[in-house]
């Protein structure tokens, strides 16, 4: 409860007051804060035999309209204070200024009243607990007393709740460190395993960096997450991804992989089903309603502990199809008149592998400048063996127009010969993939073997025709072969998604202005009578729209609505004066405008559509 008037009566003394007046003190008074009045007490008591009913009532000072009265009450012989409660209690506005008022019907009581602090003012009217509407004018406003009279009322928060139930909000969570267990091997081979499958979710690296297994015994990582720092919401289930395949060849039929987790420190490991890889990447995912160590609920601090990670194996494949791809790392000859950027040797513009570097380095003919062959070394295998089935030939190449006569032609030279193959038409004009096939060595009509490999140089011709450039960017050789091998289980990226249930509240300073449309779709028919018939169809909308300003915490209280319109499930509004305003509403829009830095005051305007139509 609070109050607003006279509430003491230190200095004040007895007074006699005749009847059939409206007083009220000539100073007005206001809420500290808005709320609703429920009385009004006047310090008074009986005047000799004088008995009757005394009732008290607010005006709004700004035009002298009647707010509220109270009931009657009957004046008694007790000294002290008087209260009666509002038959319908009011809403009461610190904006607004109010005339507490008291009128009785016996001819005298006695009030306490000052006659040195203040000034009180009447208006005649013969009593009978009808408070006029207004009083449009005061018969004495110089009477020299102040009145000890007071309005209790119960205050309503300045503020208003908009809630909001978030069903399936997301959290992704991604590896921070090494867990507790690390048996996989990484590319690149420096740092930590974590960071090698660290990627966010929208933006995998492919093959830049994983972790890996080409080893038949079974191994696994474990890789700790971020920790959170939500506390509430109901977890409905944790989702792990692992972006995943088996490189070039696919996993023996015994092989492992599985989506693995902890939240005890390697205590108690759950594993997903066995997956079956691709030669791909594909991002593959296990589901958890529950905590599977503790067959309950997931806890936000099960989260925190949570580990995730892969265990996977390569059993060896034998008589696979294996590539080995060989690149340029030396140049025999240059014919090819241009190159770009001109420095430095032709082959560094085309040894990029596997991804390329487009128009950033090439070499190129142009019309007018000449054709011509460029010859380059290759890297030689390592530890390779098994029969070669073909070497193959790449040239990443491309004409910049139409016009005459483009071609390409490739070439390897083998035991001091040159071979090539015959002239290909480049009539592209986007990088593409031209390709020319030696099944068996041209020298020797064998098998390739291994010292020819690595003995082995790579030829390149371009021909431009008229006006226009012929450019290659990329060369390399593929050398296929038959071999027993355990193909990489690569690994590049890692998560996991927690789902929860949320119930946010933004709580914001009441709205200055509050609009609303509750506009009908009405259609009317003409008749050649001259009759007409209206039909109210549907309502059109019920919308709402308020504007207010923040000025506490403001930057996070229009973060928290800004929140809110983004994830678009209804809203409750409560606690709004008065109570019609509340209800369940879709946002429609939300905006804002910094109106200071310092203090930092925002204003705002909320855009609503009532979900009750």
């Amino acid at each position: 409860m609070a109050t607003f008037g006279i509430t003491s009566i230190s200095g004040y003394s007895r007074q006699e007051e005749v009847d059939d007046r409206i007083y009220t003190n000539n100073q007005t008074y206001s809420p500290t804060e808005d709320g609703t009045a429920d009385s009004i007490s006047l310090y008074c008591d009986q005047y000799a035999a004088y008995t009757g009913k005394v009732c008290l009532a607010l005006y709004d000072s700004s035009d002298d309209s009647l707010i509220a009265k109270t009931e009657e009450m009957d004046i008694t012989t007790t000294e002290g204070w008087h209260t009666a409660n509002f038959t319908s209690p009011p809403n009461v506005y610190v904006s607004k200024n109010y005339y507490i008022c008291f009128w009785f019907a016996p001819d005298y009581i006695f009030v306490w009243s000052n006659d040195d602090i203040g000034a009180g003012r009447y208006a005649d009217d013969i009593y009978d607990a009808d408070y006029p509407s207004t009083i449009s004018s005061w018969d004495s406003i110089i009477l020299d007393e102040q009145f000890a009279i007071y309005c209790t009322y119960t205050p309503t928060p300045s503020k208003f709740y908009i809630s909001q139930a978030i069903t399936q909000e997301k959290l992704f969570l991604y590896p921070d460190a090494a867990g507790c267990n690390t048996d996989l091997s990484q590319f690149p081979a420096a740092g930590s395993n974590y960071d090698k499958i660290d990627d966010p979710k929208n933006v995998p690296d492919a093959d830049a960096t994983y972790v890996y297994s080409d080893v038949s015994s079974l191994g696994y990582d474990l890789y700790t997450i971020d920790d959170t720092t939500i506390t509430s919401g109901t977890i409905n289930y944790v989702k792990v991804f692992a972006r995943a395949k088996s490189d070039e060849l696919a996993q023996h039929a015994d092989g492992v992989y599985k989506i693995i987790i902890t939240d005890d420190a390697c205590s108690t490991i759950t594993k997903s089903d066995d997956i079956n890889l691709t030669t791909r990447y594909t991002t593959y995912t296990n589901l958890w309603t529950e905590n599977p160590r503790t067959t309950t609920a997931w806890t936000w601090t099960d989260i925190n502990n949570l580990q995730i990670g892969i265990e996977c194996d390569s059993p060896t494949t034998t008589g696979a199809d294996v590539n080995l791809y060989l690149s340029p790392n030396g140049t025999v000859s240059t014919a090819i008149p241009l190159y770009y950027p001109a420095t430095g040797s032709h082959y560094e513009k085309v040894d990029e592998f596997p991804s390329n570097d487009g128009d950033s380095t090439y070499v190129n003919t142009r019309y007018g400048s000449g054709s011509g062959w460029d010859w380059y070394t290759c890297e030689d295998h390592t530890t390779e063996s098994g029969t070669i089935n073909f070497v193959r030939t790449h040239s990443l190449v491309k004409c910049t127009g139409w016009e005459g006569y483009h071609y390409w032609n490739t070439g390897v030279n083998t035991h001091g010969t040159n071979y090539t193959s015959t002239n290909v038409d480049i009539t592209n004009q986007t990088y593409l993939d031209k390709i020319y096939t030696w099944t068996d060595n041209p020298n020797t009509t064998n098998a390739w073997t291994w010292a020819e490999i690595d003995a082995m140089y790579l030829g390149l011709y371009l021909h431009a025709g008229t006006k226009h450039y012929n450019r290659c960017t990329q060369v390399y050789v593929q050398v296929n072969y038959i071999a027993d091998v355990e193909p990489e289980i690569r690994t590049t990226q890692m998560y996991a998604m927690v789902s929860y249930d949320v119930a946010n509240t933004c709580t914001l300073t009441k709205p200055n202005e509050v609009s609303t449309d509750h506009s009908r779709n009405i259609k009317m028919l003409n008749f050649w009578n001259g009759e007409r018939e209206v039909y109210d169809l549907e309502r059109s909308g019920k919308s709402m729209i308020l504007k207010g300003v923040e000025w506490e915490d403001a930057c996070t209280t229009i973060q928290c609505m800004r929140d809110m319109g983004l994830n678009g499930s209804d809203i409750t509004l409560s606690n709004l004066t008065p109570d019609c305003f509340n209800g369940t509403y879709k946002i429609v829009s939300f905006g804002w405008k910094q109106v200071s830095k310092a203090p930092e005051v925002f204003e705002w305007i909320l855009q609503l559509e009532d979900c009750n139509l």
